[in-house]
């Protein structure tokens, strides 16, 4: 996750602080962090290294559903079949995870 953090830091995306100490972020501060629309505004930042960080916090924080939905809705920028892949996993979820996955997967289309 380092060359993930480092590449973040690199483009302005994420202050050096707050990914020295990602681990130690709130869950309010992740969710803020999860909230950027960086790759929606930069699609040359839609990568497969980009995504590891929200694949790190999704399982990390899987009880956490406001977490799971903004990481959601946060893949829903990255054009890739990983993320598809991971979306899919929710789409028969009957909570409002199920249908954010649905809607992101729309996008992806």
């Amino acid at each position: 996750m380092k060359s993930s953090q480092e590449s973040l830091q690199k483009r302005g995306l994420a202050s050096k602080q707050e990914m020295e100490n990602i681990s130690s972020l709130s869950q309010e501060q992740l969710i803020e962090l999860l909230h950027s629309d960086c790759a929606t505004t930069h699609p040359q930042l839609a990568t497969l290294q980009n995504t590891e960080p929200i694949f790190s916090l999704v399982k990390e924080y899987a009880d956490n559903q406001l977490i799971l939905w903004k990481a959601l809705i946060c893949l829903s920028a990255f054009g890739l079949k990983d993320c598809k892949d991971f979306l899919l996993t929710f789409v028969n979820d009957k909570t409002i995870i199920g249908m954010e996955a649905r809607r992101s997967i729309g996008i992806l289309i």
